[in-house]
């Protein structure tokens, strides 16, 4: 696993087409495991991707609106 997954940092995780948030997304804070354990925690399955950004996620670009 390389350094980046490794680290503390926010993820950005997002939601798709038929997805309870459709059109959102969630910030987790963790290394990219912990996250995403968390991420599944709060939503089950029922999610799109994880980012290591919000611009790599296209937040901005899609408009997309944060779940808290």
């Amino acid at each position: 696993m390389n350094e980046e997954k490794e680290q503390s940092q926010n993820w950005v995780f997002t939601f798709g087409y038929g997805h309870e948030f459709q059109g959102g997304y969630a910030v987790i804070h963790g290394t990219y495991i912990s996250a995403r354990e968390e991420m599944i925690k709060r939503h089950g399955l029922k999610w799109a991707f994880q980012y290591s950004s919000k611009k790599e996620a296209g937040v901005e670009e899609y408009g997309l609106l944060e779940v808290k």
